[in-house]
């Protein structure tokens, strides 16, 4: 973790015990998922060819007049 940002991971944890108290259960295990998502990237390269070519910075700074992130 870097310094400035230590602690804020804590905020996003998720505790389990409340999804179990509504008997609440993934359809796909988070494996699956991340295999869905990775086969999905991999298939659409569109998607994302653009934010390695510069493209969406361009878009980004014509709309926004700053870089992303700033």
């Amino acid at each position: 973790m870097t310094s400035h940002r230590s602690k804020s991971g804590a905020r996003y944890s998720l505790a389990s015990s409340r999804t179990e108290a509504l008997r609440w259960k993934a359809a796909l295990s988070f494996e699956a998922r991340i295999e869905q998502t990775v086969s999905r990237y991999r298939d659409n390269p569109a998607w994302w060819q653009s934010l390695r070519s510069g493209e969406y910075r361009d878009y980004y700074l014509r709309q926004y007049g700053t870089e992303p992130g700033q």
